[in-house]
This record gives structure tokens, C-alpha cells and sequence, in this order.
């Protein structure tokens, strides 16, 4: 399993169009450590950052990828060593009991990335460097017009709405569209 994800992030990473999208995803994380760092939200302030974050979707996944497999084991022997029902021979009872489960797993994993984030120690260093190292195949080093686009939506997630001319539908345009040239 584990295989299978490490070559499909890889895989997707050699996707132009994914690699762009991987390109924002690190001018994401860029953008949050500037302003974590207490910079002023510009391109040449967030360009020094590094891509890797250790609150990172991609670190939330791994950790709920591993706790998944050593969660539903316990579970799966509990249920047989307490009620001598073997999951494993029903094969739709096992997938409905793991959704059912799922909150509580993606909740525990939402926990450890919190704990393992937030603290600085050797320890914690070591069991988030695997999540660290798997950002590595889904961030990329963005340009300065993906840390603009970054910066807009932290702006705007943080409630500092840019202004600007409107669309159609009523969405501002932050930034400027190039000019069309005339023939």
C-alpha cells in the first residue's frame, strides 16, 4: 500500500498539470511560514521559506494512512477475541465498519500532526520527518506569481478581502488580467 502511494505522488508529480498544482501547494506553505514569521505577505519575504510544513495535508495523510492500518488490526483482533466474529470473511461488514470508524481514526491523526507539530523535540523531529519527506513529491519551488496568488488567499482567508474590478459572476479580480494586445 504504502508503495502504491509513494509512486501514484510520484507519478502525479511528472503530470504537468499536477506539478503546477504541487507548485502552488508549496507557495502555500511558503506563504503561511511568512506570515507565522510575522513577515509582511510579499513574494520576496515568502520566497526564503521552505516548501515543507509540518502541518501539511500531505503529512495528515500518511499519519491516517499508518494509524489506519494499526487501528483497524487492533480492531479486528478485539472483535474476534471478544465476540469470535471474524471480519476478515465478511468482506462488506469490514468496509462498512472501517467508514464507520473513520472519523475517530482521522480524528486521532488529526491529534498526532497537532501534537507532532507544536513540539520541538527530538522525538517529534524524527516521527514527522517521514510526513516531511513525503511532501517532497507533492510541493514544488513556485514562482512569484503562484506566492501572489498564495498571498490573495491567506489575505483573504485572514478576512483582508483584496479589492478590485468584479466578474460576471460577481468574484473580484485580485489580480490583474495581462493586457490583450492589439493586431
Amino acid at each position: 500500500r504504502t508503495i502504491i502511494l509513494l509512486g501514484y505522488l510520484y507519478l502525479c508529480g511528472r503530470i504537468p498539470d499536477m506539478n503546477r498544482t504541487f507548485r502552488y501547494h508549496g507557495a502555500e506553505h511558503k506563504t503561511v511560514y511568512c506570515h507565522e514569521a510575522g513577515l509582511e505577505l510579499t513574494p520576496a519575504n515568502a520566497r526564503g521559506f521552505t516548501t515543507l510544513h509540518p502541518r501539511c495535508g500531505t503529512s495528515f495523510m500518511l499519519i491516517t494512512f499508518i494509524l489506519s492500518i494499526v487501528f483497524y488490526s487492533i480492531f479486528d483482533v478485539l472483535v474476534l477475541s471478544v465476540t469470535g466474529f471474524d471480519l476478515g470473511a465478511h468482506y462488506f461488514l469490514r468496509v462498512f465498519t472501517r467508514l464507520l470508524l473513520l472519523p475517530l481514526v482521522a480524528g486521532i491523526s488529526y491529534e498526532v500532526l497537532k501534537l507532532l507539530a507544536h513540539k520541538e523535540n527530538k522525538c517529534t523531529v524524527a516521527l514527522r520527518k517521514p510526513g516531511m519527506m513525503l511532501q517532497k513529491l507533492s510541493t514544488a519551488e513556485p514562482d512569484d506569481s503562484m506566492l501572489e496568488v498564495a498571498i490573495v488567499a491567506m489575505k483573504a482567508a485572514l478576512g483582508d478581502m483584496p479589492e478590485g474590478p468584479l466578474t460576471e459572476e460577481g468574484y473580484i479580480i485580485a489580480i490583474p488580467a495581462p493586457e490583450k494586445k492589439e493586431d
